[in-house]
């Protein structure tokens, strides 16, 4: 797979969506300002790069796919309940403003706030799928990395107390297994599920 920068990705993503580079790139900077955010700890730029990469090599290319991996997370306060509502407006009005048509920015929108609770109707936008399941994938990687995301994601809820977030972290674990599938794609469910679901049953028998 070829490797591109993030501002190579930006830019080729802003051309492929017919709009102007010149007029998009104060956003690509206010975007990487916002993912470096102080309480960010695991929602960062590697995340958004590592979706991008994982989308790439699943042969996603629709733009509307594309855009919802870069702007899921430009709002991110942990614990808060509007983190996606707030992306959304946020990848709307910037895209409007550089010209992107108005079906593919509610699109974008749609697929933004899907990522807050990850339950799609089945025959929901097929691309949005693989945007949820390339914002999943980081639970079935190799054990190693996934005890660093782990940490990482601990790190960003550091003020709430240890017994109260176990048991939300708990929760959110039981409820991965409980699926069916934790990955609606082919893509991704043939290279991540196993994995996924060992890491997660680990994680939950040293809880």
């Amino acid at each position: 797979m070829e490797s591109f920068t993030l501002e190579q990705r930006w830019n080729r993503l802003v051309a492929a969506s017919g709009a102007e580079i010149s007029a998009a790139q104060s956003h690509f900077s206010n975007l990487c300002q916002a993912y470096t955010e102080p309480q960010r700890h695991y929602h960062t730029l590697d995340h958004i790069t590592q979706m991008l990469n994982w989308l790439d090599e699943a042969g996603v290319d629709d733009v509307a796919a594309l855009w919802a991996a870069w702007y899921h997370d430009w709002v991110y306060n942990p614990g808060k309940k509007d983190n996606e509502a707030r992306s959304g407006v946020q990848a709307s009005a910037v895209l409007s403003e550089i010209g992107v048509e108005a079906s593919i920015i509610g699109r974008v929108v749609r697929i933004i706030e899907a990522t807050k609770d990850h339950k799609v109707d089945g025959a929901a936008d097929q691309v949005l799928h693989f945007v949820l399941d390339a914002d999943m994938a980081i639970l079935g990687v190799p054990e190693q990395q996934y005890e660093q995301y782990c940490s990482a994601v601990r790190s960003e809820f550091k003020s709430v107390p240890n017994f109260l977030y176990k048991r939300g972290r708990k929760k959110f674990l039981q409820s991965v297994l409980k699926q069916e599938k934790i990955y609606s794609t082919d893509w991704f469910f043939e290279r991540f599920e196993a994995q996924a679901r060992i890491n997660v049953e680990l994680e939950l028998s040293k809880s």
